[in-house]
């Protein structure tokens, strides 16, 4: 992980906010900004959302998705846009997500290229 956030650090467009209580980190989001091809603007994609398990429930990740969605506004977005799991242990998560204003609208599709 810290191999990934150092080279992620270095790239102008990729942000990382962490949710902290007291002195100790209990959630994180990471996103970047990226252009569109079928509108005009840029949108934000959330790559990352976490919060430890032993801290969900007291509202770490509604303020982590707010303070992506400030910084969205602050930056011109005219979206977010995230992928998430069609797991049957995501349902909570897709919840929460509709709550905050999110629609589903979309299926991801992944082909690993690599073992790494």
């Amino acid at each position: 992980m810290e191999k990934r956030l150092n080279a992620i650090s270095l790239h102008p467009d990729y942000y990382t906010i962490v949710a902290c209580l007291k002195d100790k980190v209990i959630g994180m989001a990471g996103f970047h900004i990226g252009l569109l091809y079928n509108a005009d603007g840029i949108h934000i994609r959330i790559l990352a959302l976490v919060t430890d398990k032993e801290y969900r429930g007291i509202g770490a990740g509604k303020k982590l998705m707010q303070a992506v969605e400030h910084y969205a506004e602050q930056l011109g977005a005219a979206a977010i846009v995230f992928n998430s799991g069609n797991r049957a242990v995501r349902k909570n998560a897709h919840q929460f997500y509709i709550r905050l204003g999110f629609q589903a609208k979309s299926t991801g599709f992944v082909k690993n290229l690599s073992s790494v």
